[in-house]
């Protein structure tokens, strides 16, 4: 109750809104309108909340019974809730509280609602310890929901705002393109070009700073997507524990079910000993007294009281009702709810809900798929759907079920026919209805999964259409389906009749068969048979509800005019599609949805893993049939479930499958007849359609074939191509067999696709001459669409539709100079666009043909597929395999062009490259020094060649230490680049970001950032955000952003680049390691010292799995492990990993190299904490004196160090040289960053001094 009250009572003041307590009019008008009074033995915590209640319910001004029935409760629930009796549920005392404020005019204030929920959750708690602790892991999940909507929300708002802003920076760009060419235009006008000039600037000017605008909205995005995430996994945590409460609550629960069971079924029995009449009839059976099976109902409605009105019903006929409460607004996916539900609870299963909190919680039509996709057949069975809502907005999925829609305005009568309805249809043993006409209906299969959606769609479109064709290639389900259909749905029918449709079935029979069942007086005539069931049919006499099933019926024109009119269904299943030429609905039949095939697998092969079962899916293309005789021959192979499949996919002969009782047919069987008959009647479309094998599946690339000279071509496929007519007739013979799909618009036939497992099966049918010559067309036309330019990028996304096509094509068989110079720039391109895995993949296959062909390395040819071949390997880190066919090219160049041959001196370069790679840093200098001379000597020192040469070895100097001559050489490249190609092109971005890596290396941190965050806006713009390119610039950024305070951006910056390169280049590629490595410095400095430790601890695995032991990266990636242990108080382990890191680092690089230092500075840091005094000092003196000298007194390393060595000078003997030393440094420190800084202040507070590890890209 609220009202307002003043301020001068004696007793119980209140603040406006607040609710009143308790006194005895609320007992008086409480009895007026059915209120019973409370208990003396009422607990203190339940009276609390029955006071609160009654006093809210009486302002409504309703009795008990009118108010149960206006909220559909039964008046008993209500009354046991307001008397204390039971402690009312979470939903109750919502709606109740939603009521008040309606008829007070007004909401009731959040303290009241507050108190009155915090008097629920004690009452509960009190009463019911397993609800309660239900109850508040709800309450927990809907606050971290909450959290990331909030999260979500504010990561869009800053999305919008970036593309605003990214849309004024491109028409700032464009304005200024049109000012440049006004300037060119008025050379000779000195006034007015002096003020198009000034016009110029100014909006160059404002472009550049909405650019750096930019820039922070992007960042900001990246930190605002790193809180949602954060904000989901704790969702996904609460939600995980809700699950487990849930599951210790239903154990309970089934328990105490038992019990109450058990005193039913005595109940029961005595009642049956002492009837003397007959024995009683169960009301949905007619079979004798039989116990009622227990219902469970999942209420997805918990606002409304839908479901105590329908246990209430169940109960009133004998059931035993169970009632799960699911709220789908905190806990969107109801999977694993169900699936204890299923396990634990025997009987019919309703699933109860409304589409209104359905909507509102985002629950898709592919979140029920993948729910249903959880269970058999025949656990399907015995799930049902109550939906309250309009009829039209169940989810597609869901109308596989059987389903009865209910509405406020339907009367109690209604509501319990209709519920008593679904339960008789509902499959359960003796409630299961059955047609009372059934025939040639094909068995159920047991182990049928998935297809809801498309079974609900059946439905749907029979409902609709009444005539449904299920159209597909052979073996893709079609008839299993109509199978299932007719199974499932059964009790919707009084008629369901299957007849084969097939070549040479007789389809008449199948109606004559039909005309007995029925027993229609049709005499013995055939012919009299037949018409006398398709007028039964078209007339709905005797039974208006039928489904007739044409199976297979493959030949519309000479099936059609069999089809019945009337009030019934038509289910044809056909490879066809011009059924719908013929009256009927088309219903296009897929093969399963990835997560159906991995269900189907797994009901098959339990044990199975998941990532097998997707890679055994993926072999079959996810086709039913192929995919039960995979499953059959697992379980026939007597392996474990993980050998099994290894052996299936390596030698998976489609040929070979066994087949089963559910589907008796082999898939290769089927098509073989198939391509039989296409041959005969379409040889045209046949040789087509085996052209289009040496394409990738999926859409056929008829544009390449057009762009071939038509001498290259079969003389077929060229006329094909020349004359619209033929093209259109051969597509439409693959059409009407289900060989290729095309899109429903095309009327050219230039859209067509072919499955994958087709593709397979028709190559395989080829004699081996025929496959070489169709493979040789298809690679010519490859050959015959490079652009010629990868390095491009405008000629990019023509390169993208040649890649898919080369595997297939077995383009690295061709030998032919357009077809070797295809495969070179094809790997160019990959290199470049960041497709590195591929590139790899097409490299290795090529090489290995080539050097089949050639007989060795002497070939230059096979030097230059070297050339583009190793530096993809390097890219991905395999150093140890690119330095190996380097070191081969180049002893080959050697020998037969000798040693001032340019190809030589790539090779001995590329072999330096890879030695960076690898570690042996000193090892890579000379060669690298000598082809940077070698190229300025023969091309010039402007040449691009020769530039590129140098800024390799200024990566060497760089890896090497030696920051100041790495910085003076990129500048230089930077140069050139910027006037031969621009600061746009990917060369220059490369280079740039290069140079800001020296400059923040070097401490010179706002320069670095200066440099860097143009190069970040402009890779985005040119390259886009994923590319490799763009990520080391956006990770190079935020080092920079973090070096100068900005630690928001800064985690934004590097948690995105890590996550987008894991999945671009993998996440053991050495750009993903780098990226990881800093964010675990990143979280273990700022942020989550957990996920910090799984970072490094990932990074070092990754690093000893790629790289040999004594490698600097491994040395590091230990080092900075060992920083996250001292961070996390486990001294002993830190001073053991750090100890051998730093052992490890001086063996690889030097006393002297910055790596060794940083490494020095945490092992002095530990040794100190763990009491070995001298050993700290001693070190922390040696690495203080050599960063100084190396670096300068001034650099952060020196800082660090200089940090680390009075700290252990004041450990040991506390005195003037430790404070005299700490006072310069601090003072060093606060000239360098600032005396607010945080890592200032963080000195000042004596906080650890640490040198993070920090790898670079080779």
């Amino acid at each position: 109750m609220e009202r307002q009250v003043p301020a001068d009572e004696e007793s119980g003041a209140t603040v406006p809104g607040e609710l009143l307590p308790h006194d005895d009019t609320t007992d008086r008008v409480g009895a007026s309108i059915g209120l019973r009074p409370l208990t003396a033995d009422l607990g203190p915590e339940r009276r609390a909340l029955a006071i609160e209640l009654r006093r809210s319910f009486t302002v409504l001004g309703l009795s008990v019974r009118a108010y149960a029935a206006a909220r559909h409760h039964s008046a008993s629930s209500v009354s046991r809730y307001l008397s204390g009796e039971t402690v009312a549920p979470d939903h109750f005392v919502a709606t109740l509280m939603d009521d008040v404020g309606r008829t007070l005019g007004r909401p009731m204030s959040v303290q009241a609602r507050a108190r009155m929920t915090g008097l629920q959750r004690t009452a509960l708690r009190a009463t019911d310890s397993r609800s309660w602790k239900v109850q508040d892991l709800e309450d927990r999940l809907a606050a971290a929901l909450q959290d990331a909507q909030v999260a979500r929300t504010q990561a869009d708002a800053v999305a919008t705002l970036l593309r605003l802003e990214r849309e004024r920076a491109a028409g700032l760009e464009a304005e200024r393109q049109e000012l440049a060419v006004a300037v060119a235009a008025h050379q000779a006008e000195d006034t007015e070009v002096e003020v198009v000039r000034a016009e110029q600037h100014r909006v160059r000017a404002e472009r550049d700073a909405l650019l750096r605008r930019v820039a922070d909205l992007e960042a900001a995005l990246d930190a605002a997507e790193q809180c949602v995430a954060r904000t989901e996994q704790r969702c996904a945590r609460r939600e995980r524990e809700l699950l487990a409460a849930e599951a210790e609550a239903a154990a309970g629960q089934d328990r105490d079910r038992q019990r109450q069971e058990a005193g039913h079924v005595r109940l029961r029995a005595a009642a049956v000993r002492d009837r003397e009449a007959a024995p009683a009839t169960s009301y949905a059976t007619g079979r004798g007294l039989e116990m009622a099976p227990a219902v469970t109902i999942v209420d997805g409605d918990p606002d409304r009281g839908w479901a105590e009105e329908l246990s209430s019903t169940f109960q009133t006929q004998g059931h035993f009702v169970t009632v799960v409460p699911w709220n789908p607004r905190v806990k969107r996916n109801p999977g694993p709810l169900l699936e204890q539900v299923m396990a634990r609870q025997p009987g019919p299963v309703l699933l109860l809900l409304n589409a209104m909190h359905l909507t509102r919680a985002e629950i898709t039509d592919d979140h029920w798929d993948q729910v249903l996709s959880r269970f058999t057949a025949e656990q399907r069975v015995r799930l049902a759907v109550v939906w309250v809502g309009p009829s039209d907005s169940l989810p597609a999925p869901l109308e596989a079920l059987r389903a009865c829609q209910l509405t406020d305005d339907l009367a109690r009568d209604d509501v319990q026919a209709r519920v008593r309805a679904l339960l008789d249809r509902s499959g359960q043993g003796a409630f299961r209805a059955t047609p009372r006409v059934w025939g040639g209906v094909p068995n159920r299969n047991a182990a049928f999964t998935g297809r809801d959606a498309l079974l609900g769609n059946t439905r749907r479109l029979l409902r609709e259409a009444r005539v449904v064709t299920l159209y597909g290639m052979p073996g893709i389900g079609k008839t299993q389906m109509a199978t299932e259909y007719a199974h499932r749905f059964s009790g919707e029918y009084d008629i369901v009749w299957w007849i084969p449709a097939g070549p040479g079935s007789a389809v008449g029979q199948g109606f004559a068969g039909l005309a007995r069942a029925l027993a229609l007086r049709a005499g013995v005539r055939f012919t009299t048979q037949v018409a006398a069931a398709r007028d039964a049919l078209r007339g709905g006499v005797p039974y208006r509800r039928w489904l007739l099933v044409l199976d297979g019926a493959d030949e519309p024109d000479e099936v059609a005019g069999m089809v019945p009119e009337g009030p019934g269904h038509v289910l044809i299943t056909s490879r066809n599609p011009e059924w719908s030429e013929h009256g009927s609905t088309l219903l296009d039949v897929c093969g399963y949805k990835r997560d159906e095939s991995v269900a189907f697998l797994h009901h098959r092969a339990p044990h199975l893993p998941g990532t097998e079962a997707d890679r055994l899916a993926d072999a079959v293309g996810d086709l039913p049939l192929l995919l039960d005789q995979a499953a059959l021959r697992l379980q026939e192979s007597g392996l474990p479930d993980e050998e099994s499949t290894e052996l299936l996919g390596t030698t998976l002969d489609l040929g070979d499958l066994p087949v089963s009782s559910g589907y008796p047919v082999p898939f290769v069987t089927l098509w073989s007849e198939v391509l039989d008959r296409l041959r005969t009647t379409a040889p045209e479309a046949h040789d087509l359609l085996r052209l289009c094998a040496f394409f990738a599946p999926g859409p056929v690339p008829v544009h390449l074939l057009d762009q071939m000279p038509r001498r290259e071509l079969p003389g077929g496929i060229a006329a094909l191509l020349d004359e619209p007519r033929r093209w259109n007739r051969a597509v439409h013979a693959l059409r009407r067999c289900s060989a290729v799909r095309t899109e429903p618009d095309d009327t050219t036939g230039r859209t067509m696709s072919l499955h994958p497992v087709v593709q397979r099966i028709v190559r395989d049918a080829m004699p081996e001459a025929e496959r070489d010559g169709l493979a040789g067309v298809a690679r010519r036309a490859l050959a015959a669409a490079d652009p010629g330019e990868p390095a491009d990028i405008t000629t990019w996304p023509r390169y993208a539709d040649v890649l898919p096509h080369l595997r297939h094509a077995d383009a690295h068989l061709g030998d032919g100079s357009d077809e070797r110079r295809l495969i070179r720039n094809c790997l160019v391109n990959l290199r470049l666009s960041g497709r590195w895995a591929a590139g790899v993949e097409l490299g290795e296959q090529a090489l290995q043909a080539l050097r089949d062909r050639t007989g060795g390395d002497d070939d230059p040819a096979v030097w230059n597929l070297i050339h583009q071949y190793t530096p993809l390997l390097c890219a991905l880190g395999d150093y140890r395999r690119a330095e190996e066919l380097d070191r081969a090219a180049a002893e080959s160049a050697a020998r037969v062009a000798g040693l001032q041959d340019p190809r030589y001196v790539q090779a001995t370069a590329r072999v330096s490259a890879a030695l960076l790679g690898s570690g042996a840093y000193s090892d890579a200098v000379p060669g690298l020094t000598a082809a940077a001379e070698t190229f300025a000597r023969l091309f010039g020192e402007t040449d691009l060649r020769t530039v590129d040469a140098q800024l390799r070895l200024a990566v060497a100097y760089r890896v090497l230490g030696d920051y100041g001559r790495a910085l003076r050489l990129d500048g230089k490249c930077v140069d050139v680049y910027r006037r031969q190609v621009g600061r746009h092109d990917m060369s220059c971005l490369v280079a740039e970001t290069h140079y800001a890596v020296d400059l923040r290396l070097l401490g010179q941190y706002p320069e670095a950032t200066s440099v860097q965050r143009p190069v970040v806006d402009a890779a985005r713009h040119l390259l886009g955000r994923d590319h490799p390119v763009t990520l080391r610039a956006e990770h190079s950024l935020g080092l920079c952003l973090l070096e100068q305070g900005d630690r928001t951006a800064a985690g934004g910056l590097m948690a995105g680049a890590l996550r987008r390169a894991r999945d671009t280049v993998g996440e053991q590629s050495p750009l993903a390691l780098v990226f990881a490595s800093s964010l675990s410095c990143f979280q273990r400095a700022y942020g989550d010292l957990d996920m910090a430790a799984e970072l490094s601890a990932r990074v070092v695995a990754h690093c000893e799995a790629r790289f040999d032991e004594g490698h600097p990266w491994i040395a590091g990636a230990r080092a900075n492990h060992g920083l996250v242990l001292l961070a996390s108080a486990d001294l002993t382990r830190a001073r053991a990993l750090l100890e051998q890191a730093l052992k490890d680092m001086r063996a690889a690089v030097g006393e002297d190299h910055p790596w060794t230092l940083g490494c020095a500075v945490g092992t002095s840091v530990v040794r100190d904490e763990l009491g070995r005094k001298e050993a700290a000092v001693a070190l922390s003196q040696d690495t203080a004196d050599r960063a100084v000298t190396l670096l300068g007194s001034g650099h952060p390393l020196s800082l660090q160090a200089r940090l680390a060595h009075a700290a252990t000078l004041r450990s040991s003997s506390p005195g003037a040289p430790s404070h005299q030393l700490e006072r310069e440094t601090l003072a060093d420190l606060a000239a360098l960053w600032g005396a607010d800084d945080e890592r200032t202040l963080a000195a000042r507070r004596r906080a650890r001094a640490y040198w993070n590890f920090e790898p670079q890209v080779v």
